[in-house]
């Protein structure tokens, strides 16, 4: 664990250790379980959306499931194998938008992918017809990313 977060977790918070001495998230637990069903594999996918690396996240030592019950007042930490590959996310790649005259059919080819293996929003739990299936992280990552997560 790192030694710059040396502060304890407030009770109503999860943190969660993305670089370790560098980049870590105190979360108030409020916020995330309104938004996610799966918080651990939402601690995963912000730790690949922040380095650009896949890994696994963290609790005490162990690997954490994603279908895990997440304790308040704990820490989590993302690891990876490789942290000097880390490619960070680039702002201003995240900043472009897509103006093509395709993102409606794009949009419309990742829902029909992505509603048979989620079955529904996994950060609210809204039934499909409720959902819009979109790429948090910007098209020019790649198509293949949101299935590897």
């Amino acid at each position: 664990m790192s030694s710059l977060v040396s502060e304890p977790v407030a009770d109503t918070h999860v943190r969660l250790i993305i670089a370790p001495d560098v980049l870590w998230l105190d979360i108030p637990y409020t916020i995330l379980s309104a938004l996610c069903l799966y918080p651990l594999k939402y601690f995963r996918y912000l730790g690949w959306a922040i380095l650009g690396l896949h890994g696994q996240v963290y609790w005490r030592e162990e690997v954490a499931r994603d279908d895990a019950t997440v304790v308040c007042g704990e820490t989590y930490e993302f690891r990876t194998e490789n942290m000097a590959g880390a490619a960070p996310a680039n702002v201003d790649v995240s900043k472009k938008k897509t103006e093509s005259i395709t993102q409606t059919s794009r949009r419309e080819n990742l829902r029909r992918m992505v509603e048979p293996r989620d079955g529904r929003c996994i950060f609210t739990g809204a039934p499909p017809e409720f959902c819009d299936a979109i790429h948090i992280i910007p098209f020019a990552r790649g198509q293949d990313v949101c299935f590897a997560l």
